[in-house]
């Protein structure tokens, strides 16, 4: 320990890492078991992942498999809809332009020779282009782009931009109210401390549950929340009562619908060898063909009826 305390600051890296993983023979012998554990789970890792996987969408030689490596056939075949959830499938380079845009201002924002005056000014005109530019892409409507509502927007474009506008956001917000809470104005002190014990007490599963079932509910007819504006991912609550024809990768023209089948008729691939990913129910299940707002008030009651 006394090594590690009188060691320069700007000591040759193997000093450093001999001095605090080797310092004695106890610390020397849980290095080397460290290093082990390591290496054999790593070798396991990637034994599983990469040298017994299956990368191909093939349903038999995942099933032959028998757990014994990762089947990565749904990741080949289904990347577009992890990436860019249900934006059209021909509109896709406009979310991934508009994610690289605001990549690019991340680490044009976390490179130190632009932490000055002229930077901060260069960096906030920078900011608000690859804004514009994000928004402009997404929703379209401009420079003839066909418009694409927010209920079409997910994947990592969605993502990138709520997390960057909820920690822009949330910064200020607990400076002013952590200054409150400080506040010698009772009404302001009591407000802030209200604010920030609710949040505080609350799950967040119980405010997503809230915000995506039970708000709903009291809102008049034919009012609906548009769920970017509120900050919560569309993929964060089940895509029920609609049905939708879109195009499929590899397809001509739309998939028909599906009618009344049982859940284990998708447990076998079609003729080319692929998966059914189309949203259904057996008739035991839940009618999928319901009122929204009606399947939201069953979910609800059901949920609670367990509580």
């Amino acid at each position: 320990m006394n090594a590690i305390a009188t060691m320069p600051l700007r000591a040759p890296l193997a000093a450093r890492l001999r001095a605090r993983l080797f310092a004695s023979p106890g610390a020397t012998l849980v290095t080397l078991l460290l290093v082990a554990l390591l290496g054999w789970a790593g070798w396991h890792v990637v034994e599983w992942g990469v040298l017994r996987a299956v990368a191909a969408p093939d349903y038999a030689a995942c099933k032959a498999l028998a757990r014994a490596g990762a089947c990565w056939g749904f990741v080949a075949e289904k990347w577009r809809l992890i990436l860019f959830g249900r934006y059209p499938f021909e509109q896709q380079w406009r979310p991934a332009l508009a994610t690289a845009a605001v990549v690019a201002m991340l680490l044009a924002t976390a490179a130190p020779g632009l932490w000055t005056r002229r930077g901060a000014r260069l960096l906030g005109a920078g900011w608000g282009v690859a804004f514009a530019v994000f928004f402009a892409l997404m929703a379209g409507g401009v420079l003839g782009l066909e418009p694409v509502g927010t209920d079409r927007w997910g994947g990592l474009p969605l993502t990138v931009i709520l997390t960057l506008i909820g920690m822009a956001a949330a910064t200020p917000i607990g400076i002013a109210l952590a200054l409150a809470r400080r506040s010698s104005l009772a009404m302001l002190r009591s407000l802030a401390v209200g604010y920030i014990e609710l949040v505080r007490g609350v799950p967040l599963i119980t405010v997503l549950f809230v915000s995506a079932f039970v708000f709903p509910l009291v809102l008049p007819a034919g009012w609906r929340i548009d769920r970017v504006h509120l900050g919560f991912h569309r993929a964060a609550r089940p895509h029920v009562g609609r049905h939708e024809q879109r195009p499929h990768q590899g397809d001509e023209g739309p998939r028909p619908h599906v009618g009344r089948r049982d859940h284990t008729q998708f447990d076998e691939p079609d003729a080319g060898g692929h998966l059914d990913d189309r949203l259904v129910a057996s008739r035991r299940g839940v009618g999928l063909r319901g009122d929204r707002h009606a399947l939201d008030r069953r979910l609800c009651a059901a949920l609670l009826s367990h509580a």
